[in-house]
């Protein structure tokens, strides 16, 4: 996610409205140039932006993490298929569909997953919706 740089905010304090740099907001270093206080609560909204932005597309990025990793051709999905992909299972049977070969296993050693082997159970891997998976690699 990229912002306007420099970004326009208004202090919570005095209520002066300037432009800041992205880098300087996001790092709490940010100060009104009125008031001089910190501009706390226009970092934490925009981390809190990126957070929101990070878990709304993890599963499209998981999708295309996996359609790379099992070397599929994206155009033998249609809008359709791709859409009713919620669950890893969904996944599974979509590649394994298209590939005509078994990748439950497989599924383990996909990027987007190897961050999140510690957190989930594997028994039950198949059956988490990649909502829950993005919350999880996005600590929510």
């Amino acid at each position: 996610m990229q912002y306007i740089d420099p970004f326009p905010a208004l202090c919570e304090f005095c209520h002066t409205k300037s432009n800041y740099a992205v880098k300087d907001l996001l790092a709490y270093k940010a100060k009104c140039i009125q008031c001089g206080k910190v501009l706390e609560k226009t970092a934490s909204g925009m981390h809190e932006s990126e957070k929101t932005h990070r878990v709304e597309t993890w599963p499209m990025h998981f999708i295309f993490d996996g359609i790379e990793a099992f070397n599929i051709d994206i155009d033998d999905l249609s809008d359709e298929e791709f859409e009713a992909i919620k669950t890893i299972q969904d996944f599974v049977q979509l590649v394994e569909k298209i590939k005509g070969e078994n990748i439950t296993n497989k599924i383990q050693s996909m990027k987007m997953i190897q961050p999140l082997l510690h957190q989930i159970e594997l028994n039950k891997l198949l059956q988490y919706q990649l909502e829950e998976l993005a919350l999880l690699a996005n600590n929510t």
